[in-house]
């Protein structure tokens, strides 16, 4: 399938899965290069090379004297559309369709590159400009910036609340893994109390609306959030300044 855009000839659906899997690492400040490209997209390392020469061919992206990729003005226009329809695709089918995230993230990769300018202007209006995806990643265009100050469940320490903010930008094409996050209530907007974090056994422990649920690390280095002091753990630092406080003046 070719789809047509200007300033330009028209794109393959496989060359807009690249733009947007390399928008996706930039974003997350990762180095993008050709063998994790080819780790990302399950095909051989040639054949990200291949594509690459094209696409550096045509405009789209660039590398650096590190072989690191990167996209072209033209490249990243390209890419935040892309990402902009498949963000407002899974807002479409969550929110409006009822599917869950991991049937959402199927469906989306099928009509991001079928929706027109003209149906992407509807869904923004019908869906009133969300600011994220489902997964709580910024919708280009809508306003909304990644945070800088955000850390993963992997840091989170016991007796902590543990707010999630969003997913790892690789977390969402996994289907397995959303569906897993969902059942156990792990969402944007969602706070769990951190129980356990065992890092000899490499698991940390969380507990919320929907009962306890462990992660292992690499999974807990997908789910970004903030850690608070949890209302006995405040109360007590509190309690103990008070303290501090009126022995010093005594």
């Amino acid at each position: 399938m070719r789809t047509e855009r200007p300033n330009g000839p028209p794109v393959t659906s496989t060359v807009e899965d690249y733009l947007q899997l390399i928008y996706k690492m930039v974003q997350e400040h990762r180095p993008v290069l050709a063998s994790r490209l080819a780790e990302r997209l399950g095909v051989s390392l040639p054949t990200v090379l291949g594509t690459l020469q094209r696409m550096t061919r045509d405009g789209l992206v660039e590398s650096d004297e590190k072989r690191q990729i990167g996209l072209t003005a033209r490249g990243l226009g390209l890419a935040e559309s892309m990402v902009r329809r498949q963000r407002l695709a899974e807002r479409f089918l969550v929110d409006v369709l009822g599917l869950d995230w991991a049937e959402a993230n199927v469906e989306a990769h099928l009509l991001e590159h079928a929706i027109s300018p003209k149906v992407e202007a509807r869904l923004n209006a019908m869906l009133r400009s969300p600011a994220t995806c489902p997964h709580g990643n910024p919708i280009p265009g809508n306003g909304a910036e990644t945070p800088r100050d955000l850390v993963t469940v992997a840091s989170a320490q016991p007796g902590e609340v543990f707010v999630v903010d969003r997913l790892a930008e690789d977390a969402e094409g996994d289907g397995e893994f959303l569906g897993w996050l969902q059942r156990h209530g792990v969402m944007p907007g969602r706070r769990l109390t951190v129980v356990e974090h065992e890092r000899v056994a490499g698991t940390v422990v969380l507990e919320g609306e929907k009962g306890r649920v462990t992660f292992g690390l690499s999974a807990a280095e997908r789910v970004y959030g903030r850690r608070e002091a949890s209302g006995r753990a405040a109360g007590n630092g509190a309690a103990k300044s008070r303290d501090r406080a009126h022995e010093r003046r005594a």
